[in-house]
């Protein structure tokens, strides 16, 4: 669905994932929008981590530092990752909520669902030199629109 025409198209991604290593495990930093044309890529990521060789810690870290949107479609894409990563014996940390998300998870009363860190405590290492970014997906306005989210 198009934008109304007072509303510019953004120029960037709606949402970045980065897939990186850590001695912890496995970290995703999400940044830009957490919303229902956008949160399947969230899930679909995990879909795939989940299905390659393990290496490292049976842990995966979900930085949201970056989320400057996320709504109820938000809080069960994070459902829905947990399930999943605990399907396999992997255990899911939550690290650098943003306001919105802290906001969003205390009105809807998930909060105590999570494993909620630190960001430093969390990636378990004093600096973050040491990761390795692997991969980036990013999903325009107009690539979320057509999924139909």
């Amino acid at each position: 669905m198009p934008l109304p025409a007072h509303l510019p198209e953004p120029s960037g991604p709606v949402l970045t994932l980065s897939l990186s290593s850590c001695r912890a495990g496995r970290l995703v930093i999400a940044r830009g929008e957490l919303d229902m044309s956008t949160t399947h890529l969230l899930t679909e990521l995990v879909d795939q981590l989940v299905r390659r060789p393990r290496t490292g810690p049976p842990q995966l870290i979900l930085d949201l530092t970056g989320v400057t949107f996320f709504c109820a479609a938000g809080v069960n894409a994070l459902l829905t990752v947990q399930h999943t990563l605990r399907e396999r014996s992997v255990r899911l940390l939550l690290c650098g909520l943003s306001p919105r998300v802290q906001r969003i998870l205390d009105i809807t009363g998930d909060r105590t669902r999570f494993d909620i860190r630190p960001v430093a405590e969390a990636l378990d290492a004093p600096h973050t030199d040491s990761l390795r970014v692997r991969s980036t997906v990013g999903v325009t306005t107009a690539q979320a629109g057509r999924r139909g989210g």
